[in-house]
């Protein structure tokens, strides 16, 4: 005969058996409208694509990092990881997603994505001037970023230009970072933080290396100088 206890033991593990399947379908049902919603706001104007930058936004922030990568595979979203984060940055970038910029903004959203990486007031400039105009293309935008990166300082302090010459390259280089820092979400600088560690271990061994090949070059210089005296 069954006992009351052992009656009330089978009830809790059914139960418990029954909250882990509910929970699993719960989940599942969240990514697949994460799915949906992304899928159809990743349209072909600017809107659409700020409207899925804040989508994934919002999604990587509720599902977790662990989780967010379920987003992304075969009969999921249309487009990759590495997408995904772009479209974030674009949608991060304050000069992109005003609206009264729309219709002066270029329709590829790789162009966007481009310049994104410019500051604020470079944006704007280049919008005024209609350097930066609706029928840019990828290739336009890239010379535009890289004519722009060429002739600006960025201080952290401000995010401004600061007048006077062009800074040296390494200046330039680490104001760059930081300002790229300053612009990351607080999830994602320890990523960069990560990258940025791992490249200079790449560095370090890369000048070690030309560094001895110097050495070696110098010693047969003086080698050779030495048998023709």
């Amino acid at each position: 005969m069954t006992t009351d206890a052992g009656q009330s033991q089978g009830a809790l593990n059914n139960a418990g058996a029954m909250d882990e399947k509910e929970s699993a379908l719960s989940g599942t049902t969240q990514l697949q409208g994460w799915i949906d919603q992304i899928n159809n706001a990743f349209g072909f104007s600017i809107c659409w694509v700020i409207k899925a930058g804040d989508l994934l936004a919002q999604s990587k922030k509720q599902l977790g990092h662990g989780h967010w990568g379920s987003l992304f595979g075969p009969e999921k979203l249309k487009f990759g990881q590495r997408t995904a984060e772009m479209l974030m940055e674009i949608a991060r970038h304050p000069s992109l997603r005003k609206s009264k910029n729309f219709s002066s903004l270029p329709r590829p959203w790789t162009a966007l994505h481009a310049l994104s990486k410019l500051p604020v007031e470079v944006v704007d400039d280049g919008i005024a001037k209609g350097s930066i105009h609706s029928e840019m293309t990828l290739a336009e935008a890239r010379d535009f970023v890289r004519t722009a990166q060429g002739k600006m300082e960025i201080t952290p302090a401000t995010g401004k230009r600061p007048a006077g010459d062009l800074a040296d390259p390494v200046s330039c280089a680490m104001r760059y970072v930081v300002t790229t820092f300053d612009r990351l979400q607080i999830s994602e600088r320890g990523e960069l933080i990560e990258n940025i560690r791992n490249l200079l271990g790449d560095l370090e061994r890369e000048l070690a290396r030309q560094r001895k090949q110097e050495l070696i070059g110098n010693s047969l210089s003086g080698a050779n100088a030495t048998s023709t005296t």
